[in-house]
C-alpha cells in the first residue's frame, strides 16, 4: 500500500554548531600549550578532540541530509545518511583512541618531565568542554542513533557506538523493536488469516520501516483497515513505514505451489 508521511526530525543546528565550535576552539587551546609546555599527552589528545569535531561535523551533515526530499533514484531520500555517519564516527573513535593508547605505551620506554599544572588545567577544561557538549544531545541520543553517536564520542564509549552502527548498517531490527509483539499482533487481526515475510529494518537512525504479507479470509481489504494498522505500528511499536502486501486463502496456495510466482 503506498502511503506518504511528514517525518518530524529534531533540529540539532544549534546543538551541532556550539559543539563544534567549542571543540575547535579547545584543540586550538591544546595545540598552543602542548606546544609551549613540550607536552606529547596534550598534543596526542589535541587529536582525538580533533576526530570528535570530525565526528559532530559527520553527524551534523547526516542529519541534515537525511532531511532531503525522495528521488526516483533513491525512494527513501538520504536517510541512510545518518547511519553511515553513525559507523564512520565510531570507527574514527576506536582509531583516535588506539593512537593515544599507542602514544601511552611508547612513554613507558621514553619517559620525559610532564608539565603537571598546564596539562591538569588544560584537562579540566576538556572535561568541561565535553561534558557540555555530551550533555547538548543527551535527549536525542535515545531516538537517534546518529546523534547517539555523538553524545558517545564525547562519552567515549566507543564499543557501543560500533556495534549499533553496524547493526543499523547490515540492516538488523532497531533494539527498541519488539519482533515477537509484533507478529502477535499482526496474527491477531480480525481480518488476518496468517502471515508470513516479515521485514523490519532502519531507514534512518530514527526511522523503521516494516513489509509484510497478509493472508487474509476477504482479499477486499478497504483503506480504513490498512490505515488503522498502520496508526496502530507507529504509536504502539514505533514503526514508522508500513507496507503490506494483501493475499487472499487461495492465493497463498497458488504462490506456494508456483517458486517462480511473484507474491
Amino acid at each position: 500500500m503506498a502511503h506518504d508521511h511528514t517525518h518530524q526530525i529534531d533540529n540539532y543546528n544549534r546543538a551541532f554548531a556550539i559543539g563544534i565550535g567549542l571543540n575547535i576552539t579547545f584543540v586550538i587551546i591544546e595545540v598552543m600549550y602542548g606546544t609551549i609546555a613540550d607536552s606529547m599527552a596534550l598534543l596526542a589528545d589535541a587529536g582525538h578532540n580533533l576526530s570528535d569535531v570530525v565526528s559532530l561535523v559527520l553527524a551534523w551533515g547526516a542529519s541534515v541530509l537525511a532531511t532531503k526530499s525522495t528521488t526516483s533514484k533513491r525512494t527513501y531520500g538520504l536517510r541512510k545518511a545518518t547511519v553511515m555517519a553513525s559507523l564512520v564516527s565510531a570507527v574514527i573513535l576506536l582509531v583516535a583512541l588506539g593512537g593515544i593508547a599507542w602514544e601511552a605505551f611508547s612513554r613507558f620506554t621514553d619517559p620525559r618531565p610532564v608539565a603537571g599544572m598546564t596539562v591538569m588545567v588544560v584537562a579540566a577544561i576538556g572535561v568541561v568542554i565535553n561534558t557540555v557538549t555530551a550533555l547538548l544531545f543527551v535527549k536525542g541520543q535515545h531516538n537517534d542513533l546518529n546523534i547517539k553517536g555523538a553524545f558517545l564520542h564525547m562519552a567515549a564509549d566507543a564499543a557501543v557506538s560500533l556495534k549499533d552502527s553496524l547493526n543499523y548498517a547490515m540492516d538488523a531490527v532497531p533494539d527498541k523493536i519488539d519482533m515477537p509483539d509484533i507478529n502477535e499482533f499482526l496474527r491477531a487481526q480480525d481480518r488476518v488469516e496468517r502471515i508470513h515475510d516479515l521485514h523490519v529494518w532502519p531507514l534512518s537512525t530514527t526511522e523503521v520501516a516494516l513489509t509484510v504479507h497478509l493472508v487474509v479470509r476477504d482479499e477486499h481489504i478497504d483503506n480504513t483497515f490498512l490505515h488503522k494498522l498502520q496508526e496502530d505500528l507507529l504509536h504502539d511499536f514505533g514503526i514508522d513505514h508500513a507496507t503490506f502486501q494483501i493475499e487472499s486463502i487461495s492465493g497463498e496456495n497458488l504462490c506456494m505451489l508456483d517458486k517462480h510466482t511473484s507474491c
